[in-house]
């Protein structure tokens, strides 16, 4: 296949050369996905293609690099936020059939997995999302010792909301931990405070101990990630890793209620806090939505001064 392409590049004669070129090589990286084949040296295809990129052909560009990085499970995070944007300058063009055959390639590349912000993974659609939302509540009872209230979160808290079962296109539990009131400085020492606790209680992993992220994962036979974040209030406010700080008044969130899941509780007002993450279309699915991380990571500061290292703390 590879000496074929090369082949047509070298007899190929086009007022366009560059042209050319791409169209060879995005027709290679096609044929490729479609039989399900990986390239020997990935980084290699994808270091010419670069070279291949011009504005006219943008979007036709920007499918070839994320079906090439689809195709070697290469950046899923950054690839995931690509697909966002070409979804968007498709749209904008009135392309969506072009969108939607073309994720339908990616998803029969990458079956029974797909691509998530996480990773290249198994997604609820492919497990039994069913059986593992009935079971949340008894899985996180373990951190009923630890003392802190905490709520369904981010991704699950808008599937449960919106239809009462977790997203088909996630692959993770979102659960938000409070920390009580306290300033935002405060917040980095109670948070390492509580990673302590959970590696006391054997309720994280080895490599979850010398991770040095602000988001915990929690250890438990559930059969998917349960990812936990920091959750705080401060002069009548709430705040909470990444989607809100600040910008959510404590009386939407408490009292926290109960929905058959204790000691795993909602927010009082989950319409609210769910807009303010999400936007007010929160109730049309999105399965590329996307967080733009690098800004949060900006705007949440404070949290990444602290070292979530146990075996540096």
């Amino acid at each position: 296949m590879r000496a074929a392409c090369l082949k047509k590049l070298n007899q190929m004669q086009d007022i366009n050369p560059l042209r050319a070129k791409f169209d060879v090589l995005s027709a290679e990286i096609h044929d490729h996905a479609k039989a399900r084949t990986p390239f020997a040296r990935p980084r290699r295809m994808r270091n010419i293609l670069a070279r291949l990129h011009d504005p006219a052909w943008d979007i036709e560009w920007q499918e070839a690099l994320i079906l090439l990085a689809c195709l070697c499970r290469m950046q899923p995070a950054r690839t995931h936020g690509k697909l966002m944007k070409l979804r968007d300058a498709r749209v904008a063009q009135g392309e969506e059939r072009e969108f939607d055959d073309y994720v339908q390639l990616i998803r029969d590349l990458l079956h029974p997995d797909f691509i998530t912000s996480h990773g290249y993974t198994r997604t609820f659609s492919e497990m039994d999302a069913a059986q593992i939302f009935r079971s949340m509540g008894t899985a996180l009872k373990p951190l009923e010792a630890l003392g802190q209230p905490f709520f369904l979160y981010a991704g699950a808290l808008l599937g449960h909301i919106r239809n009462g079962k977790l997203i088909g296109h996630d692959d993770d539990i979102d659960i938000a931990i409070m920390l009580g009131d306290c300033t935002d400085d405060e917040v980095p020492h109670r948070w390492l405070a509580y990673k302590k606790q959970l590696d006391e209680h054997g309720l994280i992993d080895e490599a979850e101990r010398v991770n040095n992220r602000p988001v915990f994962k929690f250890s438990s036979n559930l059969g998917t990630d349960i990812d936990l974040f920091p959750a705080w209030t401060n002069k009548g406010k709430f705040s909470v890793y990444p989607y809100s700080l600040g910008e959510i008044d404590d009386e939407d969130v408490f009292p926290l209620g109960s929905f058959g899941q204790d000691p795993l509780m909602l927010p009082s007002n989950p319409e609210a806090m769910l807009a303010q993450s999400y936007g007010q279309d929160w109730r049309v699915p999105d399965p590329f939505f996307h967080i733009d991380w690098k800004r949060k990571k900006k705007q949440y500061g404070m949290l990444f001064l602290t070292d979530y290292n146990l075996d540096a703390a």
